[in-house]
């Protein structure tokens, strides 16, 4: 039986771990595979698997993500809901800053 303070420590450990391994996933994902190389990708992420998906999405251009994958499904997500609204994705004036709004 953890305690509270163990899960949080915990916790804060895997955020650093997904981090890391969505700089990992920006490196071998865009790999070019010429012309010939076009198929659909879907991606389905859980949890804080999210984040890997959003550190890799913030290491690229707008465009290169919605050419890489055709679907993207995003299940229980552990980031935080306001990285979907437009004035925090246009970072409009007053609006809340995000590095995924430190959400969890």
């Amino acid at each position: 039986n953890d305690s509270y303070l163990g899960k949080t420590q915990r916790y804060r450990a895997e955020k650093e771990h997904s981090l890391a391994a969505g700089m990992a996933l920006s490196s071998i994902a865009n790999l070019d595979y010429g012309e010939n190389y076009k198929f659909p990708i879907s991606v389905l992420c859980h949890s804080m698997g999210n984040r890997v998906l959003m550190t890799y999405a913030s290491e690229q251009e707008r465009d290169a993500v919605t050419k890489r994958f055709e679907h993207i499904f995003m299940v229980a997500p552990d980031i935080w809901e306001e990285v979907f609204n437009r004035r925090v994705i246009n970072e409009e004036p007053g609006s809340p800053k995000s590095e995924f709004g430190d959400a969890g």
